[in-house]
């Protein structure tokens, strides 16, 4: 682009299928208010994403075709974010928008390993919206994840989190796919040499949740691992309110599995607790 071309009066600015140096042209545009990208390859250096606008108020990528190793976003008025990404291994999220009220925050993996022990992320989607006048506020994390027993470990899954933490939330939700082992064999198949499938102490960590106030468990089949971890939540979240378990087809209200979550719940009384079948009827509730 030539030198001096300024475009002082776009509001609206859409690119797709192109390359240019955003950076450069972003400057170029004082009183930008709304920017959408929806790029096969719209930056070339570095798989860059750079956008410093001081007027920008809405800003939407959708780009899970190119491969995108740093964010750096400095956008003080900017209000809506929309991001669809894939992300190369090593990435780094800079984001500075502090007067953001609604994010739609969606981050694909590659085959580059990221995770721990048998978890391996796949993808982290964040959602904020946040209404002026309205009391209800939708803002929740959600994580999938997938086990495999090839997975090296690798120590970076609470930096990868904490990458992803572009606003706050109060929901999280995992979606956890297992396949052969994870805690104490989930699916029922015989150990290869050295299987992993039963990571030590888990049982005794205790996992920061300070701020966590409802859970919910679905398809839950009440075998001693699965009861282990909601012993583990009840006692990591000191301020938890309600617990909500759903659960599997194969569980009836009579067997051992269905007893042994009631006596969790009555030791935890603290905590409302809900039950339901598998179908959705409701079973019982354990009020505080």
């Amino acid at each position: 682009m030539p030198a001096g071309v300024e475009f002082p009066a776009l509001e609206t600015l859409s690119l797709s299928g192109c390359i240019v140096d955003l950076e450069s042209l972003l400057s170029r545009c004082p009183r930008l208010v709304v920017l959408r990208l929806k790029p096969r390859w719209i930056w070339v250096e570095d798989d860059d994403l750079t956008v410093h606008s001081a007027s920008l108020q809405e800003l939407v990528v959708d780009t899970e075709v190119t491969w995108i190793s740093r964010v750096d976003i400095i956008a003080p008025m900017l209000k809506q974010l929309t991001m669809s990404l894939c992300l190369c291994e090593e990435f780094n999220i800079s984001i500075l928008a502090p007067m953001v009220e609604k994010v739609s925050w969606h981050c694909r993996y590659g085959i580059d390993p990221v995770g721990f022990d048998l978890w391996q992320l796949e993808r982290i989607r964040l959602q904020k919206d946040e209404r002026q006048g309205h009391e209800t506020e939708l803002a929740f994390l959600q994580i999938h994840a997938y086990n495999t027993i090839f997975l090296p470990y690798v120590d970076n899954f609470a930096h990868e989190i904490e990458n992803h933490i572009i606003a706050e939330f109060s929901v999280l939700e995992l979606n956890l796919t297992t396949k052969g082992h994870v805690f104490g064999a989930f699916e029922k198949e015989a150990c290869l040499t050295n299987c992993p499938c039963e990571p030590m102490n888990w049982r005794t960590q205790i996992i920061a949740l300070t701020s966590l106030g409802e859970v919910e468990i679905n398809g839950f089949e009440g075998e001693d691992h699965a009861l282990d971890f909601q012993k583990l939540i009840f006692k990591s979240a000191p301020i938890l309110k309600r617990m909500i378990v759903k659960l599997s087809g194969e569980v009836s209200t009579s067997n051992d599995g269905c007893n042994k979550i009631y006596d969790i719940f009555k030791v935890y009384s603290s905590v409302d607790c809900y039950i339901y079948h598998s179908s959705g009827k409701y079973i019982c509730v354990f009020h505080a």
